[in-house]
């Protein structure tokens, strides 16, 4: 499919236990015009090794050293040039027609940025549990932007296709385009966020570029893992309170703030007893690592800012506190 290609880049950290049911289901795809990279993040296992003897036909590249998912789906961008980009991670699994029923979505609908598929959860279920880990992304009140339908028992009620605040960073299709468009100097993914948010930030840019999500139901992939299988490591728990932060400087203005400053005060309250209670350590690093990440979303809100394309009460739709 000339000019309709979808550049699959997984990016590897140590995941031998993961990597041969994904990139088997990726290697069964039925689309065509399928382009897979593996970029391995300086794996220690042999995981490397591995994937190079059992799949000798995939393309294969080291980074050397782990730069997280940001820069490492940065360098992925940039080393390839399909019309369509998804960063699958390991641990997830897709069914035969996962992308050919995502690029049909995207075909559909040229304003439509990213699109993601329904995934389910394998890390503490079976398949035939269905239950959802993620149908896209929403935007809550206070900001938080969440899975819909996370946890769920799958009942048939996410079976419509339509828009969505964003897409996990999973398994998703991203428009090219759209991924040049939204992007600040040569990153396209924020290199601040080692490992989580970098979606959610990509899910903001996209709305305030004024890009749609699209959530199409039949696209069926199975996700193992999660943050809250790695929740309890210290750094990911600071880094998971630090992108919100990075996030809200970014992209909010001060109407955005006063127009829901109960349910932020509400939220931030019960973020800040929940570190009291379970996490002093993280309560009393987060402080000192705001400043040093502020300048940053400064700069970064400044660049965004330059280029927004659609006004701010079109996010505070998606969060529910206007009408339309």
């Amino acid at each position: 499919m000339p000019g309709k290609r979808i550049d699959v880049v997984v990016l590897n950290y140590n995941g031998r236990q993961y990597i041969e049911k994904c990139l088997e289901s990726l290697l069964s795809q039925t689309a065509d015009g399928i382009e897979i990279l593996v970029l391995d993040n300086g794996s220690t296992d042999d995981s490397l090794n591995f994937t190079r003897k059992k799949f000798p036909g995939v393309k294969v590249e080291e980074i050397g050293r782990n730069l997280g998912f940001s820069r490492g789906h940065n360098l992925g961008i940039s080393m390839t040039d399909g019309e369509f980009y998804s960063t699958l991670n390991t641990d997830v699994e897709l069914e035969p027609d996962f992308y050919e029923k995502l690029r049909e979505a995207l075909l559909e609908d040229s304003d439509c940025g990213a699109v993601t598929g329904k995934l389910y959860q394998l890390n503490k279920y079976a398949r035939e549990d269905k239950i959802l880990y993620t149908t896209g992304h929403l935007l809550q009140r206070d900001y938080t932007t969440v899975n819909r339908g996370i946890n769920e028992y799958d009942r048939g009620q996410y079976e419509t296709r339509g828009e969505v605040f964003g897409v996990n960073g999973a398994a998703p299709l991203y428009r090219r385009k759209m991924l040049e468009d939204i992007r600040t100097g040569k990153k396209y993914l924020d290199s601040s966020l080692f490992m989580y948010g970098a979606d959610l930030d990509v899910d903001w840019r996209m709305r305030t570029m004024g890009w749609k999500c699209a959530y199409c139901p039949e696209a069926v992939g199975y996700h193992h893992g999660g943050r809250d299988a790695n929740f309890k490591v210290f750094k990911i728990r600071l880094q998971a309170y630090v992108q919100r932060y990075l996030i809200l400087t970014k992209y909010l203005n001060a109407e955005d703030v006063i127009d829901n400053i109960y349910p932020l005060m509400r939220s931030e309250f019960l973020r800040l007893l929940f570190m009291v209670r379970h996490d002093k350590k993280v309560l009393a690093t987060l402080p000192f690592c705001l400043l040093y990440y502020l300048p940053h979303g400064l700069i970064e809100r400044r660049l965004i800012r330059m280029r927004r394309r659609i006004a701010s009460d079109y996010i505070r739709k998606w969060a529910g506190l206007t009408k339309g």
